[in-house]
């Protein structure tokens, strides 16, 4: 879940900032130990939006409003295992591009949306296997998201 707050310089261009909470859990077995917990990623983005151009095109297919968007962000993960006390925290810089589309609802005054896009994160460790308790395990994280989302908006 999130917020995320856009601002149109024009019907073509806008810019969009966000920030995008989501909770997971894990569990895996080392050397005969399992380990289970929570990671938690937090998301600070900045997008720019480009809107298509939909005139030329039947009625029913110009409400769907299709964009396509860009721009960076700031993800920071922090991983709590069970039974443990420490917690891991690390942060990295990203990249994303990605497509949506909006259907406008209520005379325009609310809309629904619909975004995909795709993230390229390089946290430090991406790559390497993973270390539990001083035993190299089989598993190698990897940092990059794909991340389908609906969006309920407000126009004010």
């Amino acid at each position: 879940y999130g917020i995320l707050l856009t601002y149109f310089f024009d019907l073509r261009f806008a810019v969009q900032f966000s920030y995008i909470v989501a909770q997971h859990n894990f569990d895996f077995t080392v050397n005969h130990q399992e380990y289970s917990g929570t990671l938690g990623v937090n998301t600070l983005s900045f997008d720019v939006k480009y809107y298509l151009n939909v005139q030329n095109v039947t009625k029913g297919l110009a409400d769907f409003n299709p964009y396509l968007f860009g721009g960076f962000s700031q993800i920071s993960r922090e991983q709590k295992t069970d039974g443990q006390i420490e917690i891991t925290k690390d942060s990295a810089f990203g990249f994303q591009i990605g497509i949506g589309t909006e259907f406008p609802m209520m005379k325009n005054k609310l809309h629904l949306g619909l975004e995909a896009l795709y993230q390229y994160v390089n946290f430090s460790g991406e790559g390497n296997y993973l270390v539990v308790n001083n035993t190299k395990t089989n598993t190698k994280p990897s940092g990059d998201v794909i991340r389908m989302q609906a969006i309920l908006g407000f126009n004010f």
